[in-house]
């Protein structure tokens, strides 16, 4: 399995990379976080892998804690950070939810099912809000069925600041569930 954090040039990494050694970098150059988010898969190639943002903080002991999430589920697309409130447990969705993919796991093979969506050129909101990679990804989710799970409790937390992609979006997009 690979860690891959994926990063606008200005953001810090290292806290990430002192508690995940191996993790890999994707620098977003284009400032496209959707091309960035689709450089990540490449990244993957046909490996079930852990996708980071560069703006969270990870739980104490988050690599132990997210591979046993995995161990439990490992066919399953988990999300390890929600907004949700009134989620008390692990809980599966269908992919109609929109979902925050702050810190995901993807089974093997799901980069290349995800890059050729990608590649297709038919994602529905594209013309609206071109570089959102939690619609795109939600999207992709809602249009080919697949099922996701949101993981509970939180083990990233959203740093509070300015959103790169939409800076009128509230810089508060905690998670109350974060351990």
């Amino acid at each position: 399995m690979k860690y891959i954090v994926q990063k606008v040039p200005s953001r810090d990494t290292s806290h990430l990379e002192a508690a995940i050694p191996y993790l890999i970098t994707v620098i977003e150059r284009e400032g496209d976080p959707v091309k960035g988010f689709d450089q990540v898969l490449l990244k993957a190639r046909d490996c079930s892998f852990v996708r980071l943002e560069d703006d969270i903080d990870l739980c104490d002991g988050f690599v132990e804690k997210i591979e046993s999430a995995i161990n439990l589920h490992p066919d399953k697309i988990i999300s390890f950070f929600t907004l949700r409130k009134k989620i008390d447990r692990p809980t599966m969705f269908k992919g109609r939810n929109f979902c925050m993919f702050q810190c995901t796991y993807f089974p093997q093979g799901m980069a290349r099912k995800i890059h050729g969506y990608y590649l297709q050129d038919i994602w529905p909101k594209k013309e609206n809000n071109p570089k959102d990679p939690d619609s795109f990804l939600s999207d992709f989710l809602r249009e080919t069925g697949t099922d996701y799970m949101i993981w509970h409790p939180s083990l990233v937390q959203h740093h509070e600041c300015k959103s790169i992609i939409d800076p009128k979006r509230s810089s508060k997009r905690q998670s109350v569930s974060y351990e």
